[in-house]
């Protein structure tokens, strides 16, 4: 599908992170958006063609579904930043962004800089 990260190691961590590190994250995530994503997709359909004699309420699984997802990712990368990221100043974190070309929101993966405070101990 077209949710899938991209696994190629992007040039700007070189120095940073080990691709090893990286691609694993990153199959990681891939892993639980496939698993998610697509039955996702088939109860929202189904929830679609059953709209109108509900009332609406087949829409509330793939509402939940999306948020187990969403969920489910944000553990991945809580898993990932404390194995590996955090101690090297590195945070992934699951953000909404706005389409570049359409009105609607969609979650990005983003991988930030953490900046650690100097602590100076006088003696």
């Amino acid at each position: 599908t077209t949710s899938l990260i991209n696994t190629a190691f992007p040039q700007r961590l070189t120095a940073k992170v080990a691709p090893e590190e990286y691609t694993e994250t990153i199959n990681k995530v891939n892993r639980e958006l496939r698993r998610n994503v697509n039955f996702t997709w088939k109860a929202f359909i189904a929830g679609c063609l059953c709209c109108c004699c509900s009332c609406g309420l087949t829409m509330i699984p793939p509402l939940l579904l999306n948020t187990k997802a969403k969920k489910q990712i944000k553990k991945v990368l809580d898993w990932e930043n404390s194995r590996v990221y955090n101690k090297i100043g590195l945070n992934w974190v699951l953000r909404k962004s706005l389409c570049e070309q359409s009105p609607m929101l969609e979650y990005v993966i983003v991988l930030e800089r953490i900046y650690q405070e100097q602590i100076l101990w006088i003696d």
